[in-house]
């Protein structure tokens, strides 16, 4: 039995959980009106994750299916075709070599840097009874972060955080309007002017960071060209940032609506690093991902052509009761259950130790420094985009 189901429904950037439960108990192999194939059962979606010679990234196919043929015009599209997180096969394998090893060679400095940086930003807020989590914490903590990582000066934050959030909307697969469209091609292209002239600027002189590493592989044997360092560099601030304020406000909500799991955070701070992989599990930022299949492929008792374009919920393979026993209750002590937030196989998110570490600090912060915050509501209001989930703010008294 088919189910209706719609994708763009606006219920589905704040509570996607009950449409993705009807979905993998009625119809888990969904093919939409829209065309493509959706997954919501979490052997689905990891197989789908897994095989990356069967199931390629479709980035260009959705953003040519969003605008029509035209996007190939589009300053968003050509610079974002470049990335890591959108490559298959030979480009994406060297590409990330480079981006993994700068960011495995930069982890050891920035982890003290996170919890420096987390503290100090606390502790300017202390003399203020009533806060926003997102705009006051969780936005500016990911972009000092990546902005240390990166190399980037602290005066230039605030405009690179601007562009970096204009270009939100270009990861999804909803309708953009013609003022969204705009500001997102004048933030690529401004972010990619900044970018280039950084790298020049670190090419002559470098020093100890992620822009750096990036500039000494552009024309090297096996490197990157300029233009790939400029949209690895992009990306590395826009993933590095929006997905980990959405996944720090997701999880203190989440802590707060099941305060059972907040007295026991307080109760014991060092529960944090555990909680980690069950506050991704409960409500993950990034909720599901697209590729084609290269081949007929098979899930369960559908099979989906070859050329099909199949949407994988992550947040649905997440709460999937098959592998998850009681998924939509919160337990930060539960059994070690690794989520999907970060991918898997070959296109498995290489920053995600940051992310991590970050939301880990973040939680255990709060514990120690907030037991007796409280959220000024349980139901705030969230963004527009359900794939790329988090709320927009989180008003708190401690």
């Amino acid at each position: 039995m088919s189910l209706a189901f719609n994708p763009l429904d606006p219920a589905m950037a704040v509570d996607p959980y009950p449409h993705y439960r009807a979905l993998r108990e009625q119809d888990p192999v969904h093919h939409s009106p829209m065309g493509f194939w959706i997954l919501t059962r979490h052997a689905d979606v990891a197989a789908m994750l897994e095989d990356a010679a069967g199931f390629q990234h479709c980035y260009t196919r959705t953003q040519v299916a969003r605008l029509g043929p035209q996007v190939a015009e589009q300053p968003y599209f050509s610079r974002f075709r470049r990335m890591l997180f959108v490559l298959d096969g030979d480009d994406h394998a060297r590409i990330r070599k480079h981006v993994h090893a700068s960011i495995t060679k930069r982890l050891a400095a920035v982890r003290p840097q996170i919890a420096a940086i987390a503290g100090a930003l606390l502790a300017a807020l202390s003399d203020r009874r009533q806060i926003d989590l997102i705009a006051d914490f969780a936005y500016p903590l990911p972009k000092s972060v990546i902005g240390a990582m990166l190399g980037i000066p602290d005066q230039d934050h605030e405009q690179i955080a601007g562009f970096a959030a204009a270009l939100s909307p270009v990861l999804e697969f909803l309708p953009m309007a013609d003022d969204t469209l705009a500001a997102a091609n004048a933030a690529t292209l401004a972010m990619e002017s900044y970018f280039k002239t950084m790298l020049t600027e670190k090419r002559r002189n470098p020093t100890e960071d992620h822009l750096s590493d990036l500039a000494a592989c552009i024309d090297a044997p096996d490197g990157l060209s300029e233009d790939e360092a400029v949209a690895n560099a992009m990306l590395a601030y826009v993933a590095g940032h929006d997905t980990t304020t959405g996944a720090i406000g997701l999880a203190l909500l989440a802590l707060h609506r099941q305060p059972a799991e907040w007295r026991k955070l307080v109760a014991d701070p060092s529960l944090a690093g555990r909680a980690v992989n069950e506050v991704i599990r409960f409500d993950a930022p990034g909720q599901g991902t697209a590729r084609i299949a290269m081949r007929e492929a098979r899930f369960g008792e559908t099979t989906v052509p070859e050329g099909a374009m199949i949407l994988g919920y992550i947040g649905a393979a997440n709460r999937d009761p098959a592998v998850f026993s009681d998924p939509d209750r919160l337990d930060i002590e539960a059994p070690a259950r690794k989520p999907l937030m970060f991918g898997g196989g070959a296109h498995v998110c290489v920053g995600q130790a940051i992310a991590r570490h970050e939301i880990q600090v973040t939680l255990e912060l709060f514990a120690r420094a907030c037991p007796n915050m409280k959220l000024a509501t349980l139901d705030p209001p969230f963004r527009g985009t359900s794939l790329i989930r988090g709320v927009q703010a989180l008003e708190m008294t401690w």
